[in-house]
């Protein structure tokens, strides 16, 4: 049996599956966008009611090189899925990472995952 955690963060692996790029929970090696960094978020489990907590997790869906606006057409559409999938997802921005000494436009995610103990 997985931690309650790590089941958390399976379900949400899950949702993010559905966006159809790979996932990252560490950071890789070598980035080849388009792709999802996902980590901890904080704060990271917060208790919610009594036998319930909420885990809160960071995805950024990071675009592969290209025009501005092929950039921003492919982080919309991508993002337009993710909360179509999960409407409770938070947007928190548009902004650059750098990785490597390469720099791509990614969309900054808040998502949250109840955990029942």
């Amino acid at each position: 049996m997985s931690s309650l955690i790590a089941q958390a963060r399976a379900e949400v692996v899950d949702l993010l599956s559905g966006l159809g790029v790979p996932i990252h929970h560490t950071p890789p090696a070598r980035l080849a966008p388009p792709c999802i960094l996902l980590d901890e978020a904080q704060p990271f489990i917060q208790p919610d009611t009594y036998g319930s907590a909420i885990a809160t997790f960071h995805a950024v869906l990071v675009s592969r090189p290209g025009s501005n606006a092929e950039i921003i057409r492919q982080l919309d559409d991508t993002v337009s899925q993710l909360i179509a999938a999960d409407p409770t997802t938070v947007v928190d921005r548009y902004d650059t990472i750098t990785h490597a000494n390469q720099e791509y436009l990614a969309a900054w995610t808040t998502i949250t995952q109840p955990i029942n103990y």
